[in-house]
């Protein structure tokens, strides 16, 4: 049986499979006070030959997959010379098959400018009712205005479509300091309740990616470390001078996504350079294209 919910247009909100094998019937649906809706029928799904009653409540609010996130010790507030917070993140796989899918983080700056993605994990994979469980650390540049910021969550297929979100807000207070650009960086903690998360400890230190490249005004670096490591990720114009700092701390083993904000610097050629003392150097071409 497929149940369907649409708006006034047609569109879908979110649908839902139910039943097994044999043979599943609905024959009436009821809305609920609190939007949710009730299905009667009959149901072969047991094995044998005969039928049972079926009786199904769905919330109104059903989703095949779910987000959570909650930010530790609220509430939160980033210094002006930057600072780090801290928050959990839960997914579950409501659905009745296997789910393949995207997680990303972005945030709603005080300017009114959106920053997405910040961190990005491409194909993870849930079994039915599993839950997907971790604690993250966001760093937040100095160089932000003042004000209120919304920090969102989201899970869906990147970017095409969001299935579900969750948000926070934090503030960030005025900084005295003058600085050309900003960065975000995302630090993965344990992923706890994983069976099968397409997610695996990279062989390589690497630039693994830098997405979108040319780029405006922002591009995702992607990091791969194979054990924890001392990290540093720079970037450098074509007279090698440091413009922006990315990374520069102890970071665990897998992989990390940093933003590059260049909304202050001219259009041109840049250079991301990665550093693991005594174990690897890498640095790659980016281009601002205004």
């Amino acid at each position: 049986m497929w149940l369907i919910k649409t708006d006034s247009e047609g569109i879908e909100i979110w649908s839902k499979t139910i039943g097994d094998i044999g043979i599943d019937r609905g024959y009436g649906i009821q809305q609920t006070t609190d939007g949710g809706y009730i299905i009667t029928g009959m149901s072969q799904s047991s094995g044998d030959s005969s039928f049972d009653l079926l009786l199904i409540r769905v919330e109104s609010d059903y989703s095949e997959l779910s987000i959570t996130v909650t930010p530790e010790n609220p509430p939160i507030i980033i210094p002006g010379s930057g600072g780090t917070f801290h928050y959990y993140m839960l997914v579950e796989n409501n659905a009745t098959d296997p789910m393949t899918f995207d997680i990303w983080t972005e945030a709603d700056i005080a300017d009114g400018e959106t920053i997405s993605p910040i961190g990005l994990w491409h194909d993870i994979t849930l079994s039915p009712g599993e839950q997907y469980h971790v604690l993250l650390s966001q760093y937040v540049a100095s160089a932000y205005p003042a004000g209120v910021y919304t920090y969102r969550a989201c899970v869906g297929y990147h970017p095409v479509e969001i299935i579900d979100s969750d948000e926070f807000e934090f503030e960030k207070l005025a900084s005295t300091e003058v600085s050309q650009v900003s960065s975000w960086d995302i630090s993965d903690g344990d992923w706890v309740g994983i069976v099968n998360s397409g997610e695996s400890i990279p062989e390589d230190y690497a630039i693994e990616s830098i997405y979108p490249n040319p780029f405006n005004p922002t591009t995702t670096v992607s990091i791969a470390l194979p054990s924890a490591s001392e990290l540093m990720v720079c970037v450098y114009n074509t007279v090698g001078q440091e413009v922006a700092m990315l990374a520069n701390g102890q970071y665990s083993a897998g992989r990390h996504t940093f933003t590059l904000d260049a909304r202050s610097l001219a259009s041109g050629l840049y250079f991301v350079q990665m550093t693991v003392p005594g174990e690897a150097s890498e640095m790659q071409k980016v281009v601002l294209m205004r």
